[in-house]
């Protein structure tokens, strides 16, 4: 899976600020694709935090205000002192305070690029400012970076076990987070799903127990989306306001985008009945892989763009 470049004493810092779960997500499925051939350890402020596995994690506080948050994650680059700092989605911070660090910092320094609002590239010269200040732009969006394999998703009877599927019924998952009100819209989806049987995921990844899904209704954020596609899984999805992230835009990725309850009830259970998982092989190319080995790559003298 890996080339054979290795940095085992190169210790690599991501920043992966932001207050839900996808920043975190995408920065462990980088973390993970390096394995051990470097030291890797992740900055968030994610209130799910607690949730993820498999890296090392620097944990900030997320209750902390946005000057307070910028202040700490400042801080803790310049304790860690990495040899490689790679910002997830944000170039200059979540809140600018990347901006004057970037132009002291002696290590590598790589950007992940996503999706964003044109209105936020534009005001801060982002293209710009890119050039300038990173030596590496990664990708994310061409080939998506995903927290597991397709060699680590469960099969589909594992993962029937694993969500205590008992009846011939066809599964549907309600998999999404975020702020009060939008846990409250999944949870009402969930209760009203009575032509299925239904599993509200609390677990992570919810990748895993894919196998086992007919229908998965969820957000249109960049993981559950490209998830979703990834396992051929159909996906009922609820666009959600965010200030940088375009997620009317991915949802056209989905095959039903909804916003009301009754609305996201009745797709799910019209696509649930085409019981897609019965007969679904789950193979596909995790982006992260090639991402790790270039972040290596560049480690090791090799400058790639």
């Amino acid at each position: 899976m890996h080339s054979k470049t290795t940095c085992p004493r190169a210790r690599i810092l991501i920043y992966a600020l932001g207050g839900g779960l996808g920043h975190l997500t995408r920065s462990v499925a980088l973390a993970r694709a390096v394995g051990g051939r470097a030291q890797v350890q992740i900055l968030t402020n994610s209130a799910f935090a607690s949730r993820v596995n498999g890296a090392e994690l620097v944990r900030l506080n997320p209750d902390m205000g946005i000057d307070e948050s910028r202040a700490a994650a400042v801080r803790s680059v310049n304790a860690i002192q990495p040899d490689c700092l790679v910002v997830d989605t944000f170039p200059r911070g979540l809140g600018g305070e990347l901006a004057p660090l970037l132009e002291q910092f002696q290590g590598r320094k790589v950007l992940v690029a996503r999706d964003l609002n044109p209105r936020y590239v534009q005001a801060c010269e982002l293209p710009r400012f890119i050039e300038r200040a990173y030596d590496l732009v990664l990708d994310c969006e061409r080939v998506p970076w995903l927290v597991r394999s397709s060699d680590e998703v469960l099969p589909r009877h594992r993962a029937r076990e694993v969500l205590q599927l008992k009846s011939d019924l066809p599964c549907v998952l309600v998999n999404g987070t975020g702020t009060p009100r939008e846990s409250q819209w999944y949870d009402a989806v969930a209760a009203a799903l009575n032509a299925c049987e239904v599993r509200r995921v609390d677990s992570w990844p919810a990748l895993e127990l894919y196998a086992a899904a007919d229908v998965v209704v969820g957000g249109a954020g960049y993981n559950t989306v490209n998830e979703c596609a990834a396992c051929g899984v159909p996906l009922v999805a609820r666009p959600w306001p965010r200030k940088y992230d375009r997620q009317e835009l991915r949802a056209e990725k989905a095959n039903r985008t909804v916003r009301e309850i009754a609305d996201a009830v009745a797709a799910a259970c019209e696509l649930a009945q085409l019981r897609s998982s019965e007969c679904r092989v789950i193979r596909y190319e995790n982006g992260a892989v090639a991402a790790a080995d270039q972040v290596l790559h560049l480690l090791a003298g090799s400058r790639i763009l």
